[in-house]
């Protein structure tokens, strides 16, 4: 189960919970939304436990399928006795919690971003807000765009709160930077003119490289439902492809356990600001020179650009990169869950490796999934003949079959263990899908629809990803099941409150409206086929033309009802 907490354009603030669940049909994991929680008066996480406990987990089966809880890092979430985490581990003893890997890159980013200074971020906002705030200025932009001949592009908007919105607007600016140097010099301050420098560019062109490297690894955790072998991967491979851009020749390695034991997190931010490193890495670390050659300069233009430049502006700005990087490992270290446990364990079930040690740890730790005694005895008796048959196994698999379709296979063999097995993928990963449904919700709820209630907004969502791939074909039963649903409606009419409550005066209304839409019922079948229902030609049932002409006879007390309803 997944759940983040944002709002609407209205100001209505909601909580929504999705479920993560093997599909066994399509031999894949899905996320779905399974409630949205108004959140009206408080967000504290005692207010949001009670209301998922009430609005969700009130199904003994749900809370038995329960397997582990992803949320951002907010302290109602995360807080480590107060937190909705802390909360439902109470409850389910069993269950993993775990933070969203997109928050915490994007709060790895934001320490990281510490090293870069000021003014080159200054600078960055300065440029971006002097166009969100013209529509003119963004049109004497294009007019230099198109009587130069250069790329026709706007300047991207700069979202504090958006995770890749630095990178996309750095990048932006540099794919346009030729025409804004001419726009900032002809229209310009005297400051603005003075970013076009060769110094400001090479810091741009530096961050963009180390945004680009750090967030492809957060643009990879909001794909859809990766499994959890990808996901450690991920997080190790990320690690040591940035350890690796700072360390001498002699010191690198693509093991990522002897990487990982090198203490980034000693220090303090600001000492690393001021590049003062534990003495265990600082003779590891590349001199500024060697980071701008086996770095900097493996990226095109980088070399030319920094031969431009003074000796120590590309001493300062080599220095920002690597204290960039050294920031970024440092909280990757602290942040990401490298040593949570029962992720470590999972790993099992992708068959990389076998460790009976943590097969049984995981048969203990989910009792919800090994219940009985006797699933257990057959859990123990599966493992030891799986054991012995475990590298004819790996060595029979196909590179194409996914960890599912490999399950399935073993399922007959192996049926206890495929259980537990398929279980463990369910394991949440993200909060993505969350944010997903909040771009949904903000979809569906406009202007127009601004008073949906929260029952209707939940299934317009539902149904939107129910039907959102699928192809909807309107069969001749469906037409016969909604005339069928209209003529029960007629023949069955909700009795109308009448304020004085006189009988006379139904009788009245209802002599005078017979008489107005008494044309209805003198309405030739014909003439109603061809004005109702031309989509029906081709309709050869005849049970469905006797339910249409029986709908269509019926109408008027139908619309003697509606005019009632809006006279009152």
């Amino acid at each position: 189960m997944s759940g983040d907490e944002s709002s609407d354009a209205y100001g209505n603030s909601y909580l929504a919970i999705c479920a993560k669940y093997l599909d066994d049909f399509n031999d894949s994991m899905n996320t779905k939304l399974l409630s949205i929680i108004p959140i009206s008066t408080s967000s504290e996480g005692k207010t949001i436990y009670k209301k998922l406990k009430d609005k969700v987990l009130f199904d003994e089966c749900l809370g038995i399928n329960f397997m582990g809880v992803c949320t951002d890092e907010g302290s109602n979430m995360v807080g480590r006795y107060k937190g909705i985490g802390a909360r439902l581990k109470e409850d389910y003893p069993h269950i993993v919690n775990m933070a969203d890997p997109s928050h915490l890159y994007n709060t790895v980013f934001k320490k990281a971003l510490k090293s870069i200074p000021k003014n080159v971020l200054d600078m960055i906002n300065d440029i971006t807000s002097h166009f969100s705030q013209s529509t003119q200025r963004t049109s004497l932009l294009n007019e230099i765009q198109v009587e130069k001949k250069l790329r026709i592009l706007k300047v991207c908007d700069f979202g504090k709160t958006r995770w890749l919105s630095l990178k996309e607007t750095i990048n932006r600016l540099l794919e346009i930077w030729p025409s804004l140097a001419i726009y900032f010099k002809e229209h310009g301050t005297k400051n603005q003119a003075k970013y076009f420098g060769g110094e400001k560019e090479a810091y741009l062109r530096t961050l963009s490289i180390l945004c680009n490297k750090l967030n492809g690894l957060n643009e990879f955790f909001q794909t859809k439902d990766p499994f959890y072998n990808e996901i450690m991967n991920k997080f190790q491979e990320g690690y040591v492809v940035f350890c690796n851009s700072v360390l001498k020749e002699e010191f690198k390695s693509e093991e990522f356990d002897e990487l990982f034991s090198l203490p980034f997190e000693i220090k303090k931010d600001g000492s690393i600001l001021e590049s003062k490193h534990d003495d265990s890495i600082q003779f590891r670390l590349l001199t500024t020179e060697e980071f701008q050659i086996q770095f900097l300069f493996k990226y095109q233009g980088m070399e030319t650009l920094f031969q431009a430049l003074d000796s120590q502006v590309r001493e300062d700005i080599s220095n920002c990169a690597m204290n960039f990087i050294i920031l970024a490992l440092k909280h990757m270290k602290l942040k990401l869950p490298f040593q949570n446990e029962k992720l470590e364990q999972s790993q099992v079930i992708f068959l990389e490796k076998f460790d009976k040690n943590y097969w049984l740890h995981l048969k203990a730790h989910f009792p919800n999934i090994i219940k009985t005694d006797q699933m257990k005895e057959r859990f123990v008796n599966e493992l030891d003949n799986f054991q012995y048959n475990f590298k004819k196994i790996k060595s029979s698999l196909g590179f194409e079959l996914s960890p599912i379709q490999i399950w399935k296979g073993l399922k007959k063999t192996y049926p206890t263990m495929y259980v537990l097995a398929t279980a463990l993928m369910t394991l949440p990963h993200s909060s993505v899908c969350v944010e997903r449904i909040f771009s949904k919700l903000r979809d569906i709820k406009t202007l127009k629809r601004n008073r949906l209630s929260i029952e209707n907004l939940e299934a317009c969502i539902i149904n939107f990803e129910h039907f959102e791939t699928a192809q909807i074909h309107i069969v001749d039963q469906m037409k016969i099941d909604y005339l069928k649903s209209r003529i029960q409606k007629v023949e069955n009419p909700q009795t109308l409150p009448l304020s004085n409550g006189d009988d006379n005066v139904m009788i009245e209304e209802k002599k005078q409206e017979d008489s107005q839409y008494s044309h209805f019922s003198q309405t030739s079948d014909d003439q109603c086929d061809e004005e109702l229902f031309e989509y029906d030609d081709d309709l050869p049932s005849e049970n469905f033309h006797k339910l249409k002409r029986k709908a269509i006879g019926d109408m008027t007390p139908m619309l003697k009802k509606i005019k009632l309803t809006k006279s009152l």
